[in-house]
């Protein structure tokens, strides 16, 4: 093989683990939707050529077949840009809507990170919330709004958040970072990275 896959792996309060995927092939990231049967996951078949795009995938804790929730959609699930985004770009969560039939997560399209909802069952669909030339990290989601980092690049390096969200902590953070990014520091000077 030409890498080596990471696995995913659930662990009983005894402390026993078992490998949910199995040798069918890598997750990089993982979480239980709300009826605690199935996991979302970010990962792609262990004979995936090299470069190929993750994908979302839907799987039951006694299955070893996940089924693809992203078959149709040519970039990256899971994918993040490095950069000096106040918030660390290479994100690889998926963030589901209270009643799990939505997962959110980010995806790479060439120099460009946008986030998508994806449906977790039915017929396969997936829609794009953001878009634009900007790099985009998901957050967290509180009833129906995200909240998300935002990088934009016009010509030379600017910095943004964008907040979507009703937590006012989190909200003026938000905004402080912004206003000192505007005055010129990097988020480099703050330590967030």
């Amino acid at each position: 093989s030409h890498r080596i896959p990471a696995s995913l792996k659930v662990v009983d309060m005894e402390g026993e683990a078992r490998d949910v995927v199995g040798h069918w092939g890598s997750a990089l990231s993982g979480t239980w939707l709300p009826d605690g049967e199935r996991i979302a996951f970010i990962g792609s078949p262990i004979d995936s050529p090299a470069g190929t795009p993750n994908n979302l995938w839907i799987i039951s804790q006694n299955d070893e077949s996940p089924e693809c929730r992203t078959s149709d959609l040519i970039y990256n699930v899971g994918g993040g840009l490095q950069g000096d985004m106040a918030v660390m770009a290479k994100n690889q969560r998926i963030i589901l809507s209270e009643d799990g039939l939505n997962a959110y997560v980010q995806v790479q399209k060439g120099g460009t990170v946008h986030i998508y909802r994806v449906a977790t069952e039915g017929q396969e669909s997936f829609i794009p919330i953001t878009t634009g030339k900007r790099s985009c990290t998901l957050l967290d989601l509180v009833g129906d709004e995200l909240f998300y980092s935002v990088e934009l690049k016009n010509g030379k390096k600017v910095y943004k958040m964008e907040v979507r969200l009703a937590d006012e902590v989190v909200r003026k953070h938000a905004e402080f970072i912004w206003k000192e990014v505007e005055k010129g520091h990097t988020t480099v000077d703050y330590n967030i990275s």
